[in-house]
């Protein structure tokens, strides 16, 4: 390499440390950048910019904020809403539970008087309890419920149902030895919860879609609530000779529509689909020839302004009216019909535990026909929980119902109609 060469191999090594402490030095590059011209770019220029960008965030903002306003104090959003909120907060209380095996207990005990001439059945009837212990397969379509029967707190009827698929085997306790079979029993099918949840929602949607299509009118109000006053929403949809029948098509339809929904009440009723839709027609017609009779029919719901919860809901024509009035875990409810002269009031308390296989409901109701009257109250506890397996039921000494003989038929009979719970109940269904 000559000298030349390596001068200006030199020079270009200067030339790079000399970059590099321009970049690493913002003094420097602040000396470097004042001889430029940049008034294209300036710092002013980039800040004469900003009040644009806030302006449009605030556009934006304001825009989002007044959306969500109309929609919140839009009549038909807050009436929808409240029918939300009300389906909400049961489907809530309903476990999953969707368990292939599971596994339970049911106690009922309740009581009943009245003023009329069954009161002393009505008595009779209510010295009885109920304890079901039951377990189900619902993937193989079999279960089997343990019933026993307590009258005046001493054990009384005793009996077991195993249920495989479309045979039924039921075992009499104490009165016969043998499980009695009862082939091609179309009554019976396992449920699962999750069916319950479907059909609500199903219902929940229907009731938006009518309220989507029609005209709803929101006033705001106070209303007397639980000894304080709470500051509500008043909407109110009409139902009349105007849009009764496509109310009633458009929440119909709705339903027949919704396949979940149809399979679960095709299920739980344990009919065929198309059977399902035959039903949901007969319902329609039913729902309008009512309107037609109602002539004005009026929904009213009420909303808290704060909390958005369902508070009291009020149906309302000149055939009657009935009241719904929720109370945190307690529904109120008053029912006049004013064409059968039939009143009725009460309330449906449940308590659930955290897991939701545990449920305590208590039932009041207070039925009044001209001037017989009949109370009664009802204490259901009821667990659902999952089971590792099914089990095996010895059901291979059983006997076909239609193999009885007279005789066996006359003893089972016999001494069926000597147990007091039974006899009650045969006298209560005469």
């Amino acid at each position: 390499m000559n000298k030349k060469d390596l001068d200006l191999f030199e020079k270009k090594i200067e030339d790079n440390i000399n970059k590099e402490d321009t970049l690493l030095d913002d003094e420097a590059m602040e000396e470097n950048l004042s001889d430029y011209d940049l008034s294209s770019n300036t710092t002013e220029e980039k800040i004469s910019k900003l009040p644009w960008l806030v302006a449009f965030f605030l556009i934006v903002i304001i825009s989002i904020t007044t959306c969500s306003m109309f929609l919140n104090n839009n009549p038909q959003t807050i009436f929808t809403m409240a029918i939300d909120n009300f389906f909400t907060k049961i489907t809530d209380d309903i476990g999953e539970n969707a368990y292939d095996i599971s596994k339970g207990n049911i106690k009922i005990d309740f009581d009943i008087n009245s003023n009329d001439e069954n009161s002393n059945l009505y008595r009779e009837l209510s010295k009885n309890k109920l304890d079901i212990n039951y377990r189900i397969d619902s993937t193989n379509n079999q279960s089997i419920f343990k019933i026993n029967t307590n009258y005046e707190n001493k054990e009384s009827l005793s009996l077991q149902l195993y249920n495989d698929k479309n045979n039924m085997y039921v075992h009499y306790d104490n009165i016969f030895d043998k499980y009695i079979k009862y082939e091609n029993n179309n009554y019976y099918k396992t449920i699962r919860s999750n069916e319950y949840k479907t059909i609500l929602n199903g219902l929940n949607q229907a009731f938006d879609k009518v309220a989507t299509s029609e005209k709803i009118t929101n006033t705001k109000n106070n209303l007397d609530y639980d000894i304080k006053t709470l500051k509500v929403h008043e909407s109110k949809l009409i139902i009349n000779k105007k849009n009764y029948k496509r109310v009633s098509d458009n929440f119909i339809n709705s339903l027949k529509s919704n396949e979940e929904f149809i399979s679960s009440i095709s299920n739980i009723l344990n009919i065929s689909s198309s059977d399902a839709k035959i039903k949901l027609n007969k319902l329609s017609k039913i729902l309008k020839n009512y309107f037609k009779e109602a002539e004005n029919f009026e929904v009213i719901l009420y909303t808290d302004r704060n909390t958005k919860n369902f508070i009291k809901a009020i149906f309302t024509s000149k055939l009657g009216t009935f009241e719904i009035i929720n109370k945190e875990d307690t529904y109120l409810y008053n029912f006049n019909d004013i064409k059968n002269n039939i009143k009725s009031d009460g309330s449906i308390k449940t308590v659930t535990n955290s897991k939701k296989d545990k449920y305590d409901i208590n039932i009041i109701m207070n039925l009044s026909l001209n001037d017989k009257v009949i109370n009664s109250k009802y204490n259901i506890i009821f667990t659902n929980k999952k089971a590792s397996s099914f089990g095996k039921t010895n059901i291979k000494d059983y006997v076909k119902n239609s193999d009885l003989n007279e005789l066996d038929k006359i003893e089972i009979y016999s001494k069926l109609l000597e147990n007091p719970t039974i006899k009650t109940l045969k006298d209560f269904m005469k």
